[in-house]
This record gives C-alpha cells, sequence and structure tokens, in this order.
C-alpha cells in the first residue's frame, strides 16, 4: 500500500502582520504590505482612533496627533531567550520603552478624524477587561487611513510599504503647502541628517527618509526638491525651488525604526485544534504594547510586578481556513492586570470555540451570571518569564466564544486561596512548559470537563465527589461544568498526600470519565484490582482512573511506572473501550512481545483493559539513550486502532536530561528525515503497536530549536494533527511552509507561532471538488471532482436531488448562495469515507436600494450605503468609488444624486440612486424680549427676569441661571458675579447643529451692612462703620454724611437708622434699631455686715433702683469697693449669700461687698456686664469669720500622776476683733484672749475625765472638748523599746528616762503574737533620774515574723507590761506566697513558696473543696523553698494549693490546661 502524506497548511504567525487583499482598494495600486490599521471600536481609549502594530512599537493615530510607543529591541531579546531558559534572573529585570507625539500644528482644520478604507477580510475580536462596554467583534483590519482637508487643500494618508508605514501629504491644485507643521513632544533630540529626520529616543532612533514630492505636469511624473525644515520642535518641508501650484503636489516621506534591526512582538505558541469542518484555532500568549501615560522615557518592571501599563501578556487566538490560506479573525483575550495563557482549546460541534487557561488578573473578562466572576488570588509565581504577580497568583478560567468570535457566550473564573491551574510541583514539572498542561474535553449535551491542577485548601469541590477536601501538596482536580459557564456541576479533588497533576482527560459515549496525570505520592488512591496498587519509588509514577460520569466514584484506578520517573500526558480510548495512554519513563518501561518497539527508550505507549485490572501490552519507542526524547503534545488512536503521536525535544526542552530529536526512528517516506536534534516529531504505529507506518521530523534544519511553550494540541479523528509550534527562533525563514499559505515567511527577527495541520494516512480518502465561479441565472455548471482514492461518490444538491456521477452537472435557476455537499467513498478501508461541502453564489438581476445621506456644513466624510454589498458608487462627492467614501469638503449646500452599480457579471448588475443633501447650519441668534442682543450687558442681581427669544423655533438656551429661555440674574451664583457668564443658544435642523453664545455680567451692589450698638442716655456721641463707605444715613440722632449718632436730648426708646450704598440702578439697604437706655442699681447700705462662717446674710437696696425695658435687678458678691464688678465671686436676684457659695476660692476675715447691679440679662442667671446701660451700685462690706476651734496639748506626770491639759482656742469673733475674748465653761470657767492658752493640772486620782465649752462673744458655734484620760505615778519611765534583725538573730534594744525602786527586765518570744515564752532577764538600774540603755541579742531565725514582749519587775515584786514589737524575717527580698511555673500548667509545675515551717505539707482541693492530691516538700531552714508537683492525673479545670508547716499556712489557684 502506498503511503501517501498531505501537508495541509503551515503557517507562520506574525501577531497582528496580515497580509492585505488590495483589490477593492483606492487607489489600486498600494504596495504590497503585512501592516494593518485596527479601527478603535471602543476596546481601546477614546482617542485612539486606528493603532498599527508594528515589530516592539506601536503607533497610534488620533484626532490631532500621531503617538509612538517604542520597546528596546535588546530587552525583548533577553525576555525572549530567558522564556527559553527558566533559570534565568529577571528579578530585577526591565523593559525600557519611550514613548513621543506628532502633532498636527498650525491652521489645522479641527476636528478632523481619520477616514478608513481597503479593508481586510479578516477581523479582530477584543476581550480585556471586564467591563463589557470595552469588549468588541467584528474589528476592521484596513491598509490606507486618510485625514481629509487636514489643512485648507491638504489631505494626509497613511499606508504601509511592507513592514514600513508611509504617509503622504496631498496638496491641492491652489493649497499651500506651507501650513504643514509637525510638532514633537517627548524626543531626547531632533535633527536633520544627510537629508534624513532623525528622531532619537532612549531605545532607537526613528528616521524619516528625506521626502520624495513629485507633481504631475502634463501626464509626466515631474520630482519637486523637497526637505525638512527644523525649528525647536517642529517640523516643516522646504521647496527651495517652488513647485507648480495650479498642479496636485505630493509629499511623500517613510519610517524607518533604524535600531529595530534585531527586535520583534512576540507571541508564543501554545495550544491549537480544529472545528468539523478543519478549521485551524491557534493559542498563544501575545505580548502589546498600550498606550502610554506619559512622553519621554520609562521602565516596565517585568518579574518583580506583572508587566502592566502599556506592557501586557493576554491570550492570543487566530483561526485560520481550512487550507491556511486566510485568516478569519483574531481575538485579544485577557485582563489588563496580569498576565494569561491558553493551555487547552476545543470547539464544539456549533462551532463555539471554547478555550481553558489560567489568569492573574483580577479583571478578567467575565460573563453575567457566570458560576464565579471573582479572582480568587494566591501566591506570586513566574515561570518561563511569565509572571502571574500582581494578583497575586493564578486562577483557572474557561471562556466560550460565538462561532465568529465576535462575543462571549460564557467566561468565568474557578479557583480558591492558592494557585490554581497551574503545575507546580518541582517534582512532576520535567520538561519545559510543564507548568501549562491540562486539557478541556465536551460531552454530547456540550457540558465541559477540565483536567487541570491546584494548590488550594478551599478548591470549589462540590458534596458527594470522589474527594471535597484537599489531600495534601499540590492535587489534581477535575471539574464539570454546564454548557453557559453559570454552573459547576461537579468539582472534586484526586491525589495523595503528595504532589499530584491531571494532564489528559477523555470520556466515552456514555460519558464514563478518562484520566490521566502523573504523582509523587506514595497513597494516590487505586482501586481494589488495579492494574498496579502500589506505588513504584523514584521521581514520580504515572497514573490512569476511570470515573463515574457524576464525578462521585473512582470507578478504576492504578499506578503505572518504574523504580525511577515515569509520567503519562494523554489518555485515549478505542471504539472497544480499551483506554491508551503515552507518557514518559526514565526507567525500563515493560515491552510486551510482537510489538514494535526501541528498547531502553524514554516514551511509552501503554494499552490497558477499561476497567484499568490488565494490562493488554505495552511499548517504548525513541532513541534508546536511556531517557525521555520528547515532550508529548497531542494523542489519538484511530478507528483502525492506529496510534499517534506528536512532541517535539531538543535544546529548549534543558530541564529534561537526554531530550533530544537525535536518533528517533522514522520511515523511509518520512516528510523529513534529518533533524537538527531540536525538531517536532511525528509517529505513527500500527493496530495495536504492531509496526512502524510513519515517522518524520518536522523543523528547520538550522537549529532554532522548533517548540511549543505550553498548552496541548490535537489529533482529529481522521489522524489530522492541528499543532502550535514556536517557530523560526532567531529570525529564521527555514520552518517549511506551504504554497499560498496565510504567511510564508517570518516577519519579524525572532520566534513566532507556527501552525501545523499535517495529514497522516495510508491512501486515505479525501472529497474534494473544484468550485465554479459565481455566474448569473440561468447558470449551468459541471462540477469537477478532484477527490482523491475514492471509488464511489455522493452529490447532494440545494433542491435535494442527489447524484453518483463522479462529476455532475446542475442547473441553477434562481439567484442566491447554494450548498453543495459531495461524500467520497472507498468500500473496505478503515478511514475510507470523507465528505466536504463548499458554498456557491448565483448572480440576477437583484433588486437594489441605494439609502440616502445628509450632511452639515463642516462634517467629515462618510460611508454611503445600500442593501447589497460588491458595488461601486459614482457622482459628484464620491472619492472612494468602492467603499462609497462621500467627502462633502467644498460642495455648497443642496442636493447631489450619486449612483450606486453592484454585481460583478455586466448581465446581472443592477443600479439604484440615491439623494446626498448637503445642508444649510440654522440660524442660532438670538435676543431679549425687546429684540436686543444681551452680549456685553450688565445686570443687576435685583434685575426682573430676562425672556430670551431665538431667531429659529426649537431651541434650546442654557447657561448659568437660564431656565425655559428664562434668565434670572437674581439665581446667578455669588461666586459668578462680576465674572463672564456664557449663555449659549444650540438648534439642530435637519440634523445640522448651530450654536452661539453670548456672555453677560451680573453685578449685585456693595454691601450696606453695619455693626450696630446701643446708648445710654446723656452718653457722648458714637460713629456707626458700614463695611462699604460712600452711602447716606438717615434716622433720628444720626448725621446723614458721617452716621455720627448722639443720644444727648433724646429720650429712653428705639431709633431706627438705615444705610444706603451703591450706584443707581443698583443699590443695598441695611437697617438697626438702636435703644437709648437709662437705669439705677439704687443704694445699697454702708455698714459692715459679719457673717458666721455657716451664716447666710441677706442685703438688699433700699428699693430706689430704676430699671430700663428689659433690665432686671441682681445682686452680687464680689471684690470692688468701688461701682464695679470687679472679681464676682457668687450673684443671685435675691441678695442672700452665704460662706458656702464662695467656697474654696473665699478667704475668711476678707473684706468682700454685696452690690445691686441693674443690667439686661445673659441667659445664664447673671447681668449682662457688657450692656452698655448698666449701673453696678456701692456695695455694702460684709467679712466671713472663721468657725471656732481648739487646740489640746495633754500629757502624764508620770513621776506625780497629775495629768496636765492645755487649752488653745483660735477663730471665730476673737480673730476678727482680738479685744473680745472667748468664753470657757467646764473644767475652767472664765475667758481667754486670742492667741493665749490656758493649762488646767488635774491632781492624781482626781479624775479620769476632762470637759471644756469654749465660745465667742458673737455665739456663733460653741466647741466642746471632753475626754477620759489615764495617768497614774509609775517607777519606770520607758522612752522606746525596739529590734531589728542581725546575722546571728534579732537584736533588742530599749532606754529607760528615770526608774524607781526597779528590779528587773523580762523578754518573752512569740510567733503568733499571742503566746509568750520568757527567754531572758536583765538587771535594772533601781532608782535613777538618768537616761538607761539596754539591749539583748536573740539567736533565733525564723522565716515568719517574731513577736518580742518588754514586762519589768519592781522590788516589791510588782510586773508591769511595757511594749511589744515584732521582727520581719531578715533578707526581705524572698517571695512571699506561692508561685507556679508554668501557669497554665499541663503535665508537671515547679512551685516557689515561702517556708512555712516544719515539713511544709502541700495539699491540692477541687472547687468542691475535695482533696485530690497531697505530698510533703523537702523540709529546711532556708526562708524560701523550691520543690516539683506532678499534676498528670489531675483533669483540666481550676484548684487551690495549700502549703502548712509549724509557723504559717500560705495558699493560692492553680489552673490546669492541656
Amino acid at each position: 500500500m502506498k503511503k501517501l502524506l498531505t501537508l495541509i497548511v503551515l503557517s507562520l504567525i506574525v501577531w497582528s502582520q496580515l497580509d492585505a487583499t488590495l483589490s477593492a482598494c483606492e487607489p489600486s495600486d498600494l504596495p504590497e504590505t503585512y501592516l494593518n490599521f485596527i479601527e478603535n471600536k471602543g476596546q481601546w481609549n477614546d482617542n485612539i482612533k486606528y493603532q498599527v502594530e508594528l515589530n516592539a512599537a506601536r503607533l497610534f493615530l488620533e484626532s490631532d496627533r500621531l503617538t509612538y510607543v517604542l520597546v528596546n529591541p535588546t530587552d525583548m531579546d533577553y525576555l525572549h531567550e530567558a522564556h527559553h531558559n527558566p533559570e534565568t534572573d529577571l528579578s530585577d529585570f526591565s523593559i525600557h520603552c519611550h514613548a513621543f507625539q506628532m502633532l498636527f500644528a498650525g491652521d489645522v482644520n479641527f476636528p478632523t478624524q481619520a477616514q478608513a478604507s481597503c479593508e481586510h477580510e479578516s477581523y479582530r475580536n477584543y476581550f480585556i477587561g471586564n467591563d463589557p462596554a470595552r469588549w468588541k467583534g467584528h474589528v476592521g483590519l484596513f491598509h490606507q487611513i486618510d485625514y481629509y482637508n487636514l489643512y485648507n487643500g491638504i489631505d494626509l494618508r497613511f499606508y504601509g510599504d511592507g513592514g514600513k508605514v508611509k504617509y503622504d501629504f496631498i496638496v491641492a491644485p491652489g493649497a499651500n503647502a506651507n501650513q504643514i507643521q509637525l510638532q514633537y513632544e517627548g524626543l531626547d533630540a531632533l535633527f536633520v541628517q544627510n537629508g534624513n529626520l532623525h528622531m532619537v529616543t532612549s531605545v532607537n532612533t526613528v528616521i524619516e527618509q528625506q521626502p520624495y514630492a513629485y507633481q504631475y505636469i502634463d501626464g509626466q511624473l515631474t520630482q519637486v526638491p523637497c526637505f525638512f525644515s527644523v525649528s525647536g520642535n517642529t517640523v516643516t518641508f522646504s521647496m527651495p525651488d517652488g513647485y507648480d501650484s495650479s498642479q496636485a503636489l505630493i509629499i511623500d516621506p517613510t519610517l524607518v525604526f533604524a535600531s529595530y534591526t534585531g527586535a520583534t512582538s512576540d507571541n508564543w505558541g501554545f495550544t491549537a485544534t480544529y472545528d468539523n469542518t478543519g478549521h485551524l484555532y491557534a493559542g498563544g500568549a501575545s505580548f502589546g504594547v498600550g498606550y502610554p501615560t506619559t512622553t519621554g522615557a520609562f521602565q516596565v518592571a517585568f518579574a518583580g510586578g506583572d508587566p502592566t501599563g502599556p506592557f501586557f501578556v493576554d491570550i492570543g487566538i487566530s483561526k485560520f481556513s481550512p487550507d491556511g490560506s486566510s485568516l478569519i479573525y483574531s481575538t485579544y483575550l485577557g485582563g489588563s492586570a496580569s498576565s494569561e495563557v491558553p493551555h487547552s482549546m476545543i470547539v464544539t460541534p456549533n462551532d463555539e470555540l471554547i478555550v481553558y487557561g489560567t489568569t492573574g488578573s483580577v479583571n478578567y473578562p467575565t460573563t453575567a451570571g457566570a458560576f464565579d466572576q471573582s479572582f480568587n488570588g494566591g501566591f506570586p509565581v513566574t515561570f518561563n518569564s511569565i509572571p502571574y504577580q500582581s494578583g497575586p497568583g493564578s486562577d483557572i478560567i474557561v471562556t466560550k466564544f460565538t462561532p465568529d468570535g465576535s462575543a462571549l457566550l460564557g467566561s468565568t473564573y474557578i479557583g480558591g486561596v492558592g494557585n490554581d491551574g497551574l503545575n507546580l510541583s518541582t517534582a512532576l514539572k520535567r520538561n519545559y512548559a510543564d507548568e501549562c498542561r491540562g486539557e478541556v474535553f465536551i460531552d454530547a449535551g456540550g457540558n465541559i470537563y477540565l483536567a487541570s491542577s491546584t494548590n488550594s485548601p478551599d478548591f470549589p469541590a462540590t458534596v458527594g465527589v470522589i474527594s471535597e477536601f484537599a489531600q495534601g501538596g499540590q492535587d489534581a482536580c477535575l471539574i464539570k461544568l454546564n454548557p453557559n459557564l453559570t454552573n459547576m456541576i461537579w468539582g472534586t479533588y484526586l491525589g495523595g498526600t503528595s504532589d499530584d497533576a491531571a494532564y489528559s482527560i477523555k470520556m466515552d459515549t456514555d460519558e464514563t470519565i478518562y484520566v490521566a496525570g502523573g504523582t509523587n505520592s506514595n497513597n494516590f488512591p487505586t482501586t481494589p484490582g488495579a492494574y498496579d496498587t502500589s506505588f513504584n519509588g523514584g521521581t514520580s509514577d504515572a497514573w490512569l482512573a476511570k470515573i463515574s460520569s457524576d464525578g462521585s466514584t473512582l470507578i478504576g484506578s492504578t499506578y503505572l511506572g518504574t523504580p525511577l520517573y515515569d509520567q503519562s500526558f494523554f489518555v485515549d480510548i478505542d471504539q472497544d473501550l480499551n483506554v491508551y495512554t503515552v507518557g514518559q519513563t526514565a526507567g525500563i518501561y515493560p515491552i510486551s512481545a510482537g510489538l514494535f518497539s526501541n528498547p531502553n527508550s524514554g516514551q511509552y505507549i501503554h494499552k490497558l483493559s477499561n476497567d484499568l485490572t490488565t494490562s493488554i501490552w505495552s511499548t517504548t519507542f525513541g532513541n534508546g539513550n536511556g531517557s525521555p526524547n520528547i515532550s508529548p503534545t497531542a494523542f489519538l488512536v484511530d478507528n483502525c486502532y492506529q496510534i499517534y503521536v506528536s512532541g517535539w525535544g531538543g535544546n529548549v526542552n534543558s530541564s529534561l536530561p537526554g531530550s533530544t530529536t537525535n536518533g528517533l526512528p522514522i520511515t523511509p517516506d518520512a516528510f523529513d528525515s534529518a533533524t537538527d536534534g531540536s525538531d517536532y516529531y511525528f509517529i505513527i504505529l500500527g493496530e495495536n503497536a504492531s509496526t512502524l507506518l510513519y515517522a518524520t521530523f518536522f523543523g528547520s534544519p538550522s537549529g532554532t530549536g522548533e517548540h511549543v511553550d505550553g498548552g496541548t494540541s490535537r489529533f482529529d479523528k481522521a489522524g489530522v494533527i492541528y499543532q502550535a509550534v514556536c517557530a523560526g527562533c532567531g529570525g529564521s525563514d527555514l520552518f517549511p511552509t506551504t504554497p499560498g499559505a496565510w504567511s510564508t515567511t517570518n516577519n519579524s527577527t525572532n520566534c513566532n507561532l507556527g501552525c501545523i495541520k499535517f495529514s497522516f494516512d495510508t491512501a486515505p480518502t479525501v472529497a474534494q471538488f473544484n468550485l465554479p465561479p459565481p455566474g448569473c441565472v440561468p447558470y449551468d455548471v459541471t462540477f469537477t471532482n478532484t477527490s482523491i482514492n475514492a471509488t464511489e461518490y455522493q452529490w447532494t444538491f440545494p433542491d435535494g436531488t442527489t447524484s453518483t456521477v463522479t462529476s455532475p452537472s446542475y442547473t441553477f435557476t434562481e439567484p442566491g448562495t447554494y450548498t453543495i455537499t459531495l461524500l467520497a467513498i472507498n468500500p473496505g478501508t478503515c478511514n475510507g469515507e470523507d465528505q466536504t461541502t463548499q458554498t456557491i453564489v448565483v448572480l440576477g438581476e437583484q433588486s437594489v436600494e441605494a439609502f440616502p445621506l445628509n450632511f452639515c456644513p463642516g462634517d467629515s466624510p462618510a460611508l454611503l450605503q445600500a442593501s447589497l454589498p460588491g458595488g461601486t458608487w459614482s457622482g459628484t462627492g464620491v472619492v472612494n468609488p468602492a467603499t462609497g467614501l462621500f467627502n462633502p469638503a467644498g460642495l455648497t449646500p443642496g442636493t447631489y444624486v450619486v449612483t450606486y452599480t453592484v454585481g460583478t457579471i455586466p448581465s446581472c448588475t443592477s443600479t439604484a440612486d440615491a439623494t446626498v443633501t448637503i445642508n444649510a447650519l440654522p440660524n442660532a441668534n438670538y435676543t431679549d424680549q425687546n429684540g436686543n442682543p444681551i452680549n456685553g450687558i450688565t445686570y443687576c442681581i435685583t434685575d426682573p427676569a430676562v425672556t430670551l427669544v431665538p431667531a429659529t423655533a426649537g431651541a434650546t438656551i442654557t447657561g448659568t441661571a437660564v431656565e425655559s429661555n428664562v434668565f434670572s440674574p437674581a439665581n446667578v451664583p455669588t461666586a459668578l458675579l462680576n465674572t463672564p457668564i456664557a449663555i449659549t443658544l444650540n438648534i439642530v435642523v435637519n440634523g445640522c447643529p448651530n450654536a452661539s453664545t453670548q456672555t453677560v455680567f451680573v453685578v449685585a451692589p456693595p454691601s450696606p451692612n453695619f455693626e450696630s450698638f446701643n446708648f445710654c442716655q446723656g452718653s457722648g456721641p458714637a460713629i456707626f462703620i458700614p463695611e462699604t463707605p460712600g452711602g447716606t444715613w438717615s434716622g433720628t440722632g444720626i448725621d446723614p454724611a458721617s452716621g455720627i449718632f448722639s443720644p444727648i436730648g433724646l429720650s429712653a426708646g428705639i431709633y431706627p437708622i438705615t444705610y444706603t450704598v451703591g450706584e443707581e440702578g443698583c443699590t443695598a439697604t441695611a437697617s438697626a434699631n438702636i435703644a437709648v437706655s437709662a437705669g439705677e442699681a439704687g443704694t445699697m447700705p454702708s455698714d459692715l455686715e459679719l457673717a458666721c462662717h455657716n451664716q447666710t446674710v441677706t442685703i438688699t437696696n433700699l428699693g430706689d433702683d430704676v430699671l430700663d425695658e428689659g433690665q432686671q435687678l441682681y445682686y452680687i458678691l464680689h471684690t470692688s469697693p468701688d461701682e464695679s464688678a470687679g472679681t464676682i465671686l457668687a450673684q443671685n436676684t435675691t441678695g442672700s449669700f452665704s460662706f458656702a457659695d464662695i467656697s474654696p476660692a473665699g478667704q475668711y476675715y476678707t473684706t468682700y461687698y454685696v452690690s445691686a447691679v441693674a443690667a439686661l440679662p445673659d441667659g445664664s442667671g447673671g447681668p449682662l456686664l457688657s450692656d452698655p446701660c448698666i449701673d453696678i451700685a456701692a456695695g455694702t462690706p460684709v467679712i466671713f469669720l472663721a468657725p471656732v476651734t481648739v487646740l489640746v496639748n495633754e500629757y502624764c506626770d508620770w513621776l506625780t500622776g497629775d495629768y496636765h491639759v492645755t487649752v488653745f482656742p483660735q477663730g471665730g469673733y476673737p480673730q476678727y476683733d482680738n479685744n473680745s475674748p472667748y468664753l470657757s465653761i467646764g473644767d475652767y470657767l472664765g475667758t481667754i484672749d486670742y492667741g493665749s492658752s490656758v493649762e488646767v493640772v488635774f491632781i492624781e486620782g482626781s479624775t479620769t475625765v476632762y470637759s471644756f465649752t469654749i465660745d465667742d462673744a458673737l455665739g456663733c458655734q460653741s466647741v466642746i472638748v471632753s475626754e477620759e484620760f489615764y495617768c497614774i505615778k509609775t517607777p519606770v519611765e520607758l522612752l522606746y523599746f525596739k529590734g531589728e534583725p542581725v546575722a546571728d538573730g534579732n537584736l533588742l534594744t530599749w532606754a529607760t528616762a528615770t526608774e524607781t525602786d526597779s528590779e528587773f527586765f523580762t523578754l518573752w518570744r512569740s510567733n503568733n503574737g499571742q503566746d509568750f515564752t520568757q527567754i531572758a532577764k536583765i538587771n535594772a538600774a533601781g532608782t535613777t533620774l538618768s537616761v538607761q540603755n539596754y539591749q539583748y541579742t536573740d539567736k533565733f531565725k525564723s522565716c515568719s515574723p517574731t513577736y518580742y514582749q518588754l514586762t519589768q519587775t519592781d522590788l516589791n515584786g510588782t510586773t508591769r507590761k511595757l511594749g511589744t514589737i515584732s521582727i520581719n524575717p531578715s533578707g526581705n527580698n524572698t517571695s512571699e506566697g506561692i508561685q507556679i511555673s508554668p501557669m497554665p500548667a499541663a503535665n508537671e509545675v515547679n512551685l516557689t513558696f515561702s517556708n512555712t515551717g516544719g515539713n511544709n505539707f502541700i495539699r491540692v482541693y477541687d472547687l468542691s473543696g475535695k482533696l485530690v492530691l497531697q505530698q510533703q516538700a523537702n523540709a529546711g531552714t532556708d526562708c524560701q523553698l523550691q520543690t516539683t508537683l506532678s499534676v498528670a492525673n489531675l483533669v483540666p479545670g481550676m484548684y487551690l494549693i495549700s502549703i502548712h508547716g509549724s509557723q504559717q499556712a500560705i495558699s493560692t489557684k492553680l489552673l490546669i490546661q492541656r
């Protein structure tokens, strides 16, 4: 059987650099280019109109300027190299950028709008951020931009030429080229050298080549010498020889980015998939440059924080036609806050693309009602130069698109507080980009399944699944979502206590799920009877699992592997539901007999029974070097049990020792039999791996290292591989492409995303036929069948008829678009059936309508519209017949007829006319109600409202204080007085707006306010001072000019005065009522008043007060002897005061005054002291007397037995009048002078109580002094008795002043102060009148206080107690009580406690008082003891611990916790 290999399409994607279809463009001879002008439909800032994506640069076209953003090419190269070398340190790496602007200066016709033409057939979709208003689909790509009439008679046109941006100034006949001025901002330098304009930035130099200017004179192109002229930051064009101003002039510079020979704008390849009609979808990580926030140089920190601001990493998706000749659309997907990458993609039967990936953005686009619309976070991580820092961390994302990619059908986050979706296990990351493994799959109902990894302890697992909780380390996770992503049907963890990851997922027709992955857990869950239930050792093992459709049951689960490294990356099932897997091994993997194999190789294929209990066969392939060679990226088992594997190896996979494509087996008919060691590798094994059917390398021969940057690609069931490749590194064009592919060259100088659609088959059946061109009815067509390896055919036509003829004929009788289906069959072959469908356009005389268009003066050009596309326009004002662009510039108001012709076949053309109306502007004038303009008029704020009358009905007038076309000066805010107030009329007639503005002023008169004050009758004149001088006064008593008011001669009363100020027609007035008052407080008694300390005195005037209106009569107690208030200590309306009213500030024997006050009330019960008419009477003096007190000194004369009492009286009236004595009754009857005392002696035995009553002349208060006493003659007069601790005991000392017949002293000791024991007798001095000193050292030590008692015994045997003292133990630094450590206690405590004497018994009681523990501590003589107490047998809780000894008992609380 001949082996036929079909390379369907190979394309290199240089992101956003699209080829152009220029047949519909004007002019038709635009140069070829891959540059596009991308329209802004709202996905970017409003100031951006179009954007051009250049290599590591962006050009933004705006209404009034161009903005450039440039990226340092060296930084970009370094970043890409770091991406392929994960060990590269990016912690301090910054991307250096520079932004500058070129402004349209001079006499520009603003507002101007950029107009696009030459639209490309492909389009863009943008889903960036979580604001749906910014999501835009079907964004157009154009090859030409025109600024019409930018200057009078001058247009500006932009277009591409290869990879360069060109622009032309088109100067119309009669226009002046000197109008053109270009002003630059943000450059480091601007100069002309060798005729070229140099724009120097911090990262490169942009050069505009010397302008080429020309005219067509008599049909001949004539060059006009033209040069750049620079003045400061402004550039103009100089034509020293002039030009023919009667002919059009073209000025044509070219932009060259001089330093960008080594730079590129990266798009890293990740994943690819297909749809039912063979379209190829490619996904990658797209690096883009956004609009700058400022001009000049700036840096973007990369790994230390996500590439935000003007530099971002998003998901980029491209959809290609089945033959790879055209790009259908490209889509940007992501947030603006961090990175996103795609891991896996799949397309539904309805052509709806589903993307599974990861994001670090908090504003990734999610749809309303999505399962999770919020970012869940994680920890910062950067891998392969892709940072997930600012979130921080990663979440899983799933997004579903409409078939045309222009809208989101659903989009959601999935995750927990850890990192989700990324395989971050060091044990499982064996290949470059293993972080981005995982797969998405769908069932027949459109439900979406994911196999992935999670590091979150709160991943949203559902109830009733295999595992609702994290098992430890990184876990595999499996998810089922409903079709519109609003609900997680179920989600589960899967794994052991170490690291686990799920890489691939498939399902059978019963929706039973099969999953493959890797683990280094020795307790990964397996099922009884499984093929291998034990971890095999090494770095990791592979695993396979079979799971119920509801995620609740692990039906089957097994390890796979050797004692070294093993992992399974893909799983598939055949039509008999046997399970296949492909993976890597570093061990000796078992090889079944009779199979194709390469022993000692690092790639295995294993087939197991459906229940995963039995190995059916296994084999290995590779170069036999004992290590894995390739990283698998796609896997298939077809209907013929043939096995397909795609993978790559080589220098980029440096983390995998032995990774190379050198030595891999190939077949003689290989597409590429040579390898540089770093290529893609495709292999097909025959049924059950019995033979090698086909194997080939794929890649360039230059060592550029073809690889993939993460994610999965796919085979379809016919064995066609849809593969994403990072290719062409180093700017190489050697990556193989096919003729007619969308891009056959690498238009950058670094790596870019390559797409491969490659068919493997042995004599495949391919259905295909040539489609005839559009025709006109009746249209007779013979279809040419070009199918391959087919023997039978079945055609289906639009009317339902069929044909089995190889190349049948068919007649179309009605115009329309029709579908033709061909089924090609080769009976008896495994893959011997194929079907294709194509559409044909049949034309006829069609009914077409051209729609009218209206313009207003100054409008920008607009596109004419018709009911059918594809025609051409003609007539006055049409500047682009292909697009229908109509330019109203220079046309007078009126109507113009244009014609639309549609149809490419002459007999099928149709025409329609449309009317274009250019309207005149409506009259925007207005006046006041008297027909006068108001512009420049000044109104007073007190003027009446002004009615505004528009010249054109229906106009609206707006402005400050304008409502319903009425202007009210009184409503103008104070802040706008004396400032211009704009009043604007807006009018729209026939869609044409016009406006006019008149300006008025509103003034307010100056402030007339003045401060008013009142007068007392008879006081002198005073002047009123207004805020604004120059006005006039009026009213009784005031001078009209000066404002002087005199109360002289005026009776008491109220006198109104008025002040008026301002210019005629705008004055203001203020008024005040001036009070002229008179008041008398009356006469106070002049005699001194004396008051006892507890006495209240009442002093009032003689009743001769006169009160003015509003005044009241008050009394104040104060310090001033004259008619002033002094310091007021108390006030009321009764005149009654006591010393308590002025305490504590008041003083006894100080003269105070009580005065009557006539005044207005102050609101708090007292007189208003600021009342201008206040009157204070001279006060009555008042003195408060201190209470009588008595000092008593008393003593007993021990020699005689007499008791002496001395009395010293103080205070009361005698202290005020020293000539008035105190009166005493009782034990002393008589008088006592102030400052004197009286001593009374009570003879021994005469009494035991004394009593004295002391009074003064006023009798304010009597003081009684009385006390019991005891006094007898004693033989000893004791001076002191004291003790102190010393080194060898306690030292006791005492002394006597006199002794009579004293025989001896006795010392007694006690430990409790009650029970004393005699310790010593000391002889006394007998009889003596001199001081005697005694001492005794008691050599006794105690840790508790010791008490001593001293007694004295006479010669006659009488004993008397002289005193008792206590002595604390020496060393006062000892702790008292009990200290417990630790506290709370657990099982054992250390006790530090005061020595209680003796054996120190320790007892522990619970809260009920029950003794639960006791032990005896160590006895000792130290005052502080330590011991250890075991409480392990006590339950936790609170206890009382007590220590008892012979001298004392101490206790405290004990808390036990465990």
